[in-house]
């Protein structure tokens, strides 16, 4: 073979694996445009509770979790990676509910990337559909570019949101200089805005991380701060219990 049907061999294999390549990743792509999610249905969220929780009028006081992690913000230039993308969310999610399920029930939404509003919607979403009058607080490992004191006032929830839980100084204080207010106004005299929680593994893959002592830091600041007593449905002394009998115990005639 002559040398230059060689070198014409070679530039049309290269081009072709070129091709390909190029074709498969396709880098000049923009990432898909993936519409707003109502937060209505399961599929929206990375993390939910298998069944509802229990109405705080029947159990007392409990607290929820509403989560925003930064690998639950997804993107893709495909839609089979986007997808993968929103599997890796949801494994990643169940790990940290796993850390998080004995202070209380987790809520973790799927988010756009560099959507801020994504998490205002969710978090309106949870309040309305998922909250049942349960103290809750808002727990991230990033820093929060907004506040969500409209969505939380616009539910009448401002009296049991417990504050903002960070899992990193920095975040923390970056929202602090943005303006964020780490205290809820109604225990601004109560509580410190100065937290420090380290995640003992600052990436979790899953699904085969142990969650072992992964907020272990964040329980024992819980126990000396006096946030979680974000008070449900206001003061418990004021509402009534009534007994409820069955009609045929109402109904007996007397003797």
């Amino acid at each position: 073979m002559r040398r230059s049907h060689l070198l014409i061999t070679l530039s049309v294999g290269l081009a072709a694996i070129a091709g390909t390549v190029l074709y498969k990743y396709q880098p000049w792509q923009p990432a898909l445009e993936v519409p707003a999610s109502s937060y209505t249905q399961n599929q929206d969220w990375a993390f939910l509770p298998e069944a509802p929780t229990d109405p705080v009028w029947l159990t007392g006081w409990k607290t929820d979790v509403f989560l925003i992690l930064k690998q639950n913000q997804v993107s893709g230039k495909t839609l089979a990676r986007l997808e993968q993308n929103t599997l890796k969310a949801r494994e990643t999610s169940d790990v940290h509910a796993s850390a998080l399920s004995s202070y209380g029930a987790v809520y973790a939404p799927v988010l756009r990337t560099g959507y801020n509003d994504d998490a205002a919607t969710a978090l309106a979403a949870y309040l309305t559909q998922h909250n049942r009058g349960r103290a809750f607080i808002i727990l991230s490992d990033e820093t929060l570019a907004i506040d969500f004191t409209e969505a939380i006032s616009a539910a009448n929830a401002l009296d049991r949101f417990g504050g903002y839980y960070f899992t990193n100084t920095e975040s923390t204080s970056n929202s602090k200089a943005s303006g964020l207010a780490i205290c809820p106004t109604h225990l601004a005299d109560l509580c410190t805005d100065s937290i420090a929680i380290t995640i003992t593994k600052t990436s979790v893959s899953a699904p085969n991380n142990s969650t072992n002592d992964l907020y272990s830091e964040f329980q024992t600041y819980l126990e000396n701060d006096i946030r979680p007593m974000a008070e449900p449905f206001g003061d418990f002394e004021e509402v009534e219990v009534i007994s409820v009998k069955k009609p045929s115990e109402a109904f007996q005639p007397k003797p």
